[in-house]
């Protein structure tokens, strides 16, 4: 079976991918280095805005005007969904798929994290996880799933830029969730 998988690998569709992906890479890690301020402001996004993002999450639980049934259906179909996109499917597929982090792959690589650890960085954690909480916030909330639409994009593309993640990780992450999210919100329905 590996040895399929490999020659599926070498197929010049995915050659192109894989180059377009590095190009990508490159494009948006270039970003990275041209001021402190920028520099900061990446790494704010990158590391600090997904706690914030937690908290708007729990405040939006306590204070947001909906029935408690409402909310303890969305809390429940959260949980699901992030379960299963960051801490199922996401060690599955890292288990048989491993990607050394851009910083470790490639020369010249603007590391602004520091000393991120040198796990797999396909797919995307923060992706999987941030997206499943997107995509489980926008079932109930058009507005408020906007506003974690955009913050999961802000952190995602900001992790690219600091020099820990592929755009193709930031992708996969997200058909991960995506898959898991609409799981968990079709049992949430029948149950």
């Amino acid at each position: 079976m590996w040895y399929y998988m490999q020659a599926i690998l070498r197929t010049p569709m995915i050659s192109f991918l894989s180059n377009l992906d590095v190009s990508v890479f490159r494009w948006l890690n270039a970003l990275a280095g041209v001021s402190a301020t920028w520099d900061f402001l990446v790494v704010a996004l990158a590391q600090y805005l997904p706690y914030a993002l937690g908290a708007v999450f729990v405040c939006m639980l306590l204070f947001w005007g909906e029935s408690l049934g409402r909310k303890m259906r969305l809390t429940v179909e959260t949980g699901i969904s992030v379960m299963l996109s960051r801490f199922l499917l996401t060690p599955l597929i890292r288990f048989f798929i491993h990607r050394p982090r851009p910083f470790l792959a490639l020369e010249s690589v603007h590391n602004l994290l520091g000393s991120h650890d040198a796990s797999s960085s396909f797919p995307s954690g923060h992706a999987t996880f941030f997206f499943a909480l997107a995509i489980s916030v926008s079932f109930y909330s058009r507005r408020w799933g906007a506003i974690f639409f955009i913050s999961t994009i802000l952190i995602t593309i900001s992790r690219v830029i600091a020099g820990v993640h592929y755009p193709a990780d930031i992708a996969v992450g997200f058909i991960v969730a995506a898959c898991a999210a609409f799981v968990a919100h079709g049992a949430a329905k029948r149950i």
